[in-house]
């Protein structure tokens, strides 16, 4: 039910590398790109991005909710007119008279008294008693005592004692010296001396001179000027 609202602010294509008993998908997130692997979003230094993939359209609402919810008025003022958010991903962002986004792209935004965002295209939002989101349309959303979230729908989160989440649902997460992830389930992870993520299981990854990945295995991935993932290639 989220599919058009992810589409419209953040997603915008998705390739997928299949590999032995896990799939390898690239895609284009905030205006960068990441990896997915057993539902786990993480950049291509090796930091988790959000660990929520299956229910990765609520993860996306979530954040576009917490982003229209810290927008202040910027009425009357110039200086500050030239400090909003214009774009979130690739969607244009509108204003109302108030300051407040009402639309992003084609989904439209709307507030209750306290200011709060109650209506995110054909969804509610709900708060608990700490203003914490804790119910979008009809997935629910808890929280640990330290404000993480535990639970998002029925998948469980969990972290360590870093404060580095370890565990989604039934995969497991590990970490090396640099924090980076190094192991999702039984897929290991290796980087190269740059620091970029250079092998994901069997897969070799190679990134061209922007350093944006240009190839994950046999498939060759290529841009639009705008960033957003346009081509894969098998050669």
């Amino acid at each position: 039910m989220y599919r058009i609202i992810l589409l419209s602010a953040f997603i915008v294509t998705t390739v997928n590398n299949n590999a032995q008993d896990y799939t390898i998908d690239l895609t284009t997130r905030y205006g960068n790109t990441y990896f997915i692997v057993k539902n786990i979003i993480f950049s291509t230094k090796g930091k988790i991005i959000d660990p929520y993939n299956n229910k990765e359209e609520i993860i996306d609402v979530f954040h576009i909710i917490n982003i229209c919810n810290n927008v202040k008025s910027t009425t009357g003022s110039s200086d500050n007119n030239q400090k909003r958010i214009n774009k979130i991903g690739f969607s244009e962002v509108h204003y109302g008279i108030d300051g407040n986004i009402d639309r992003i792209g084609s989904m439209d935004i709307s507030y209750d008294i306290h200011g709060r965002v109650n209506e995110i295209g054909s969804e509610t939002v709900s708060y608990d008693i700490n203003n914490r989101i804790d119910k979008i349309g009809s997935t629910d959303i808890s929280y640990d005592i330290h404000d993480r979230i535990n639970k998002m729908g029925s998948e469980t989160i969990s972290y360590n004692i870093n404060n580095r989440i370890n565990r989604v649902g039934s995969t497991g997460i590990s970490y090396d010296l640099h924090d980076r992830i190094d192991k999702i389930g039984s897929v290991i992870i290796s980087y190269n001396i740059g620091g970029n993520i250079s092998r994901i299981g069997s897969t070799n990854i190679s990134y061209d001179i922007d350093g944006k990945v240009d190839k994950i295995g046999d498939k060759y991935i290529s841009y639009d000027i705008d960033g957003k993932l346009k081509e894969i290639d098998n050669l």
